[in-house]
């Protein structure tokens, strides 16, 4: 087998795991398993700020699945858990990430329990800085 053929094997494995991985049947609610996921750290890293969160299932677009949005108002934090990104923003600072990016859930997940963690403070923080 040649360099090529190998490298085109592989790749097409990839791309068939990858879309292993992604493919989750959805609750009754329309959520798929890591979506929940996803926001059960949300809620673990907010927990310990102290910092309530509420949720909401929302069904943005049509060609997706509903989607979990959570707004914490003390730390002016608005969090989007769709079928393939999420995103959040704190004050007038955002960031989100697509699916395609990551070969599994549970990768993106803790890519993005790691950012939203980065760019959210305490109440007792924000009131130093005051």
């Amino acid at each position: 087998m040649t360099p090529l053929f190998g490298w085109l094997r592989d790749r097409r494995r990839q791309r068939e795991q990858h879309a292993a991985a992604w493919a989750q049947e959805a609750g009754p609610d329309g959520l798929k398993p890591f979506q929940l996921a996803a926001r059960e750290r949300v809620d673990r890293i907010l927990t310990t700020l102290g910092a309530p969160i509420q949720w909401s299932i929302e069904q943005l677009g049509q060609e997706s699945g509903p989607s979990l949005i959570g707004r914490a108002p003390s730390i002016f934090l608005v969090v989007e858990i769709d079928d393939d990104t999420f995103s959040f923003t704190v004050r007038d600072k955002g960031d989100y990430l697509e699916w395609w990016d990551y070969l599994t859930p549970a990768a993106m997940i803790d890519e993005f329990v790691s950012r939203v963690r980065a760019n959210t403070r305490s109440p007792e923080h924000r009131a130093r800085d005051a």
